[in-house]
């Protein structure tokens, strides 16, 4: 007697070979289809991760897009330039002080031009914008800077400031119209971003001379 496995078959003494049944390999396909649904989430979450993926690309080439676009645009920077020019009553005069109450008169005018070839957005010099003119390594001037604004597409706009002299002896090389020295202007621009930020103009600049360009910076 004996029994049939498979392809194998097993020999027992006085009978019959039986034949078994083949098993049938059920197991397998219950794990197929158990493996499935796996397989079916693995693949959502394969073609999602494609389409975010394509989508962040999709947004970092717009960006940069707008970026060139706005470079175009924008153009070069605004320009900034000053004129100082002395004023008459202190020529000949003693020298003024803030020592005591009364205010003292105005040293010079100041002319702050600005130029904009952008085409974006307005170059203006904000509110609360403040001048001083400082000789030899002393303050001799300072007063307050009208807020203005220059169009763009190469708009130009420029206002006038009087500015009075401070506590200190003016030298007479700065008095009057004829006054005929090199200067330092500083303007300082407060802008608002993170509550703490100003832009600063600085100037060489001829007393009595035409405009002078100047540099601008930025200070925390």
């Amino acid at each position: 007697m004996g029994v049939i496995y498979g392809e194998h078959a097993i020999q027992f003494p006085d009978g019959p070979v039986a034949v078994a049944p083949r098993r049938a390999h059920g197991g397998g396909v219950r794990d197929r289809a158990a493996a499935a649904p796996e397989e079916s989430v693995g693949g959502w979450c394969c073609r999602c991760c494609q389409a975010l993926s394509c989508l962040a690309g999709a947004l970092v080439a717009l960006l940069l897009l707008c970026a060139l676009v706005y470079a175009a645009r924008a153009g070069d920077p605004a320009e900034y330039s000053v004129a100082v020019a002395g004023l008459p009553g202190l020529d000949g005069a003693p020298a003024p002080s803030l020592a005591g109450h009364h205010q003292a008169p105005p040293l010079f005018n100041l002319t702050v031009h600005v130029r904009n070839p952008g085409d974006l957005s307005e170059a203006c010099v904000p509110s609360g914008a403040a001048a001083t003119v400082s000789y030899d390594g002393a303050l001799v001037a300072e007063g307050a800077v009208p807020p203005f604004c220059a169009g763009v597409g190469g708009g130009e706009r420029e206002v006038v400031a009087p500015l009075r002299a401070v506590g200190v002896d003016v030298p007479r090389a700065l008095r009057g119209p004829d006054a005929a020295a090199v200067v330092d202007v500083a303007v300082r621009m407060p802008r608002c971003v993170l509550g703490r930020y100003e832009g600063v103009l600085a100037c060489r600049v001829d007393v009595g001379g035409g405009l002078s360009l100047c540099t601008s910076t930025a200070i925390c």
